[in-house]
Order: C-alpha cells, then sequence, then structure tokens
C-alpha cells in the first residue's frame, strides 16, 4: 500500500499539503453552502435569494421574458450568419427541435408579457404562474448551483465519500458510493440542483451512463423545504415527520427496483469518453477496509491538485450553469404553459384519469376520482395536484395520498424532465417517459400501504 501512496504523490503536480488544502477548504465550503444553515436559512437559499431578490430585482421577469427571443437571434446569427466563435461553439449542436421551441417560447413569452393573444395560455393560472414559479426560480437556482458544484465534484469530496459508501450503494443501487452527495444536494437544495451535479460528474467521467440515468431518475428527489411546503398545503404539516420518512424510505425502494428493469437495465456502463466499466471495476472497493479508505483519500488529493483555481472553477461554474439555464427556460415556457392551460381550460385529465379510478378504489383511497385527476397532472408540475387535492371536501387520507404520490413521482415535465435531458444525461426521451409512467404506477400501491397505516 505504501508503495501505490507514492505512486500517487508523485502524480501530484504541486505540493502535496497545497493538494490537501484544496481538499478541505473547497470540500467544507461546498459542504456549508448546501448544509448550513445561517439564521435558520440554508446559505443556498441566502444565495439564490440574494441575487432573484437583490441584484436581479425587477429586472428577474423582464430577463426571463425576453430571454427565449433573445436565444433565438443568438442561435440564428452564430449559426446562419457567423459561423464560428464561442457563440457558434454554444449553438452548433442544438437540434431542430430545441430551435422550434425558441420560436415558439418567444411567442408565449410575448404574449405572457403583454397580455395579448391566446387568453388561456397568459392566464393568470397558466403563464404568468409559469413564469414567475417556474421559470424566474430556475434562472436563479440552477447557476448558483452550477458555482457552488465545482467544489462538490473536482476537489475530492466525491471520491472521498464515494471510498466510504461504495459498499452499501453498489450492491443496492447499482451506483457508486459518490452517488449520495447527489442525493443529500437534492433533499437539501432543490431535485434540479442534484440532477446538474450528476450530469457533472457524468461529464467529468465519474459515473457511467447507466448510473447517471439511475441517479438523475431516483435519487434526484424533492428538497425538505418544498416537501414542507406541498404537505402545508393539503394541511398536514402535523404528520410531516412521518410523511417525510415513508417518502424517503420508499424512494430508496423504488430507485433499487427502477435501476434493474427496462428500460435503465439497458443503457450501458460506459463512461463519457466511451470507456467501458468492467465487472471488476464494479467489484472493487465493495468490502469496508482501512486500505479502501486510503485509497479515497489519495484519490482526493489528486482530483484537488489537477482542479486548479478554485475562485476560476466556480466562475466557469456559474458561467455554463447560466448558459444551460437560458436554453432550458424556453421549453419550460412552452410545456409548462401548454401544459397549465390543458389542465385549466379542457377536460383533458378528466377524461385520461377514468381509467384510474377503479385502480385507486381498490387500493382504498377516499375521493378515488378526485385523486385520479390530481395524480394525473403531477406529470405536469409537482405542485397542480397538491392544489386539487387541497379542497375542504377532499378527506385527509385522500390529501396524503395524493401529496406522497406526487412526491415519488420525481420526474414531470416542467422542472425535472427537461432540465434532465437538457443537462446532457444521455437518456431517450421515450425512456423518460417510460420511467416517468413506472414511476407513477410503483407509487401509487406504496402511498396506499402508508395512507392505511396513518388514517
Amino acid at each position: 500500500m505504501s508503495e501505490s501512496i507514492n505512486e500517487d504523490k508523485v502524480m501530484l503536480k504541486g505540493s502535496r499539503t497545497r493538494a490537501m488544502l484544496l481538499f478541505i477548504l473547497c470540500s467544507l465550503a461546498g459542504i456549508a453552502c448546501f448544509f448550513f444553515k445561517f439564521q435558520d436559512v440554508y446559505i443556498f437559499e441566502i444565495l439564490y435569494k440574494t441575487l432573484k431578490v437583490r441584484i436581479l430585482g425587477d429586472l428577474l421577469i423582464p430577463i426571463c421574458i425576453f430571454s427565449p427571443p433573445v436565444i433565438f437571434v443568438g442561435w440564428f446569427y452564430s449559426t446562419k450568419i457567423a459561423k464560428k466563435g464561442r457563440l457558434y461553439e454554444f449553438f452548433k449542436e442544438d437540434p431542430m427541435f430545441q430551435v422550434v421551441m425558441y420560436v415558439v417560447a418567444t411567442v408565449i413569452a410575448l404574449m405572457i408579457y403583454f397580455q395579448v393573444g391566446i387568453e388561456a395560455l397568459y392566464d393568470q393560472n397558466t403563464g404568468v404562474l409559469v413564469l414567475e414559479e417556474l421559470v424566474a426560480s430556475a434562472l436563479t437556482i440552477i447557476p448558483v448551483a452550477g458555482a457552488i458544484m465545482p467544489l462538490f465534484a473536482f476537489y475530492g469530496l466525491v471520491n472521498f465519500t464515494g471510498a466510504f459508501l461504495e459498499p452499501i450503494m453498489r450492491p443496492a443501487f447499482n451506483v457508486p458510493g459518490k452517488s449520495v452527495l447527489d442525493c443529500i444536494t437534492s433533499i437539501l437544495t432543490a431535485a434540479v440542483a442534484g440532477m446538474y451535479l450528476t450530469s457533472t460528474l457524468y461529464k467529468n467521467k465519474q459515473y457511467t451512463v447507466k448510473e447517471a440515468v439511475i441517479i438523475t431518475s431516483s435519487f434526484s428527489i424533492n428538497s425538505i423545504g418544498f416537501c414542507i411546503f406541498l404537505v402545508g398545503i393539503v394541511g398536514l404539516v402535523d404528520k410531516f415527520s412521518i410523511i417525510f420518512l415513508m417518502y424517503f424510505a420508499i424512494s430508496f425502494i423504488m430507485a433499487a427496483i427502477l435501476g434493474r428493469i427496462y428500460p435503465i437495465k439497458n443503457y450501458p456502463d460506459t463512461y463519457a469518453d466511451g470507456t467501458e466499466q468492467t465487472e471488476k471495476m464494479r467489484k472493487d472497493n465493495c468490502k469496508f477496509s482501512g486500505q479502501q479508505i486510503k485509497k479515497g483519500f489519495e484519490d482526493a488529493l489528486i482530483a484537488a491538485d489537477e482542479a486548479g483555481n478554485p475562485l476560476l472553477a466556480v466562475g466557469r461554474g456559474f458561467i455554463e450553469a447560466t448558459g444551460v439555464t437560458f436554453k432550458i427556460l424556453p421549453m419550460m415556457f412552452v410545456f409548462g404553459t401548454i401544459g397549465m392551460a390543458i389542465f385549466e381550460f379542457t377536460p383533458v385529465f378528466d377524461i385520461l384519469s377514468k381509467p384510474l379510478v377503479p385502480i385507486i378504489s381498490i387500493l382504498g383511497v377516499p375521493e378515488a376520482g378526485t385523486a385520479a385527476v390530481a395524480i394525473l397532472t403531477g406529470l405536469l408540475d409537482i405542485v397542480i395536484p397538491v392544489i386539487v387535492a387541497s379542497g375542504a371536501s377532499v378527506p385527509s387520507a385522500t390529501g396524503f395520498f395524493v401529496v406522497m404520490v406526487s412526491m415519488l413521482q420525481i420526474l414531470y415535465l416542467s422542472e425535472t424532465i427537461l432540465p434532465m435531458i437538457m443537462f446532457g444525461i444521455p437518456v431517450k426521451l421515450k425512456d423518460v417517459c417510460i420511467i416517468t409512467i413506472l414511476r407513477f404506477f410503483i407509487a401509487m400501491p406504496f402511498a396506499a400501504v402508508c395512507m392505511h397505516l396513518l388514517y
């Protein structure tokens, strides 16, 4: 072991002390941002709300509104006129579908801003809601998360944590131990932040294709704060502790199931550069040992040594995440607004929910019709179902069932499915739809069992 450690020392470009300080200080800074509170508020929340309220302020909504047309003009100029430069590199791989989204989003955004055109799209409960709640939040949360992610991803914390948790996570969920960081990031900040961390690690060859799909589709669970918000809407805050524990446990059970069945099981165990993960690599470090922890520490020092100046890494992370965000916003406008308009102004969800009513009735859920409509809307957005189930006439048991299924869904169109694809996770849209439906139907019996335990 001493020989391997000495070899690792030789690999360091700078001094061992410098690498150790970078590992410790950057890791502590990343942990502090996500896990520590200042005056009872997480530092991450302080950072993104500072960007949202104090820095952008009244400019936030206009920036959101005019981002689709600016993005479209940037795409057209760089790919059709200039055909070179950084802007061209930024847009050159955009598929035509995405370009169409830029155009449609431009039309919808301007209708919302000027309150003209198709009323169903600029209504307070459709376009305006999407603008103020989804788009505005994404524009502040994702860039701040992107700035913090390098402290997690590149300075050794991932390597060190993975060495401890590999023996648990690999056999149970077919993912590395380091994936716990992605889950914790989601719990303490937002699901989209956890997804961004996963995409960063995938591109940095820390995860294989299959691992990245498993983690984003099963471990990007909702934050504690957001869960409290959802539970509060249906009036069950007094039961939040037990609800969250049930939600947390079921999420991991579902992760173990979904990672072993179609379509996820068919994804390759290859890294972003095409390198294949061997069976030996998967079995290595699956037993607790002092040697394994030492190796994790040495790998952490190597990572910190190679990462360079943390301020530059944070700046690059912020810029890259901001660029990705501006590409996501148009699709949030399109799918979020149209989806909400369908829900608010058409009977589509009432019709589609009819086949679910007998199933939910068999599960013993009161007001099965209301529950069916509510949970089906969860495929669009996580907030709509709990609003539907928050009426005074809806029994508490039904509200519990709806909020539990909605939280367990994880994948919904407006805020997680689109980022999952746009962040560069190599998953097919068809498979995302299948995984979403599987989560939907697997979650229902689990939620029903928990409901009967409480009511």
